[in-house]
């Protein structure tokens, strides 16, 4: 995760996003939750979550496709080199899992990406 030091991090996910090959849907599922809905995280933190939450580091291209499919979707906010979710993401991401437990909550959002994709994507 070692970027130059004229480009930010998030600039170089984006713009050679080309290069990243379509990885499952399910690492989007637990990608997602990794973001903090209440404030913005360096690349470092969303990744220790990520490993928080799945057991398991995720690699420059999961993080780079679950970080392109959310901002295809508008989820996606990014402020220097943080990152963290839209007003219209965190309300659509409160709705699909409103009323799930925190755990359960994994496993309904990715189920809900997978018969929502992205606009372009379906």
């Amino acid at each position: 995760w070692r970027t130059r030091s004229d480009q930010s991090s998030s600039q170089l996910l984006l713009e050679n996003a080309k290069f990243y090959r379509r990885s499952p849907s399910s690492k989007l599922g637990w990608v997602m939750p990794s973001i903090a809905m209440e404030r913005l995280q360096t690349l470092e933190e969303v990744i220790a979550s990520a490993d928080a939450i799945n057991h398991a580091i995720p690699n420059a291209d999961e993080i780079a496709w679950a970080f392109l499919r959310l901002r295809r979707r508008g989820w996606l906010l990014i402020k220097d080199d943080s990152y963290g979710f839209t007003p219209k993401g965190r309300r659509e991401i409160d709705s699909v899992v409103r009323g799930v437990t925190y755990h359960h909550s994994f496993e309904v959002l990715e189920r809900w990406i997978l018969n929502h994709p992205p606009p372009g994507e379906e």
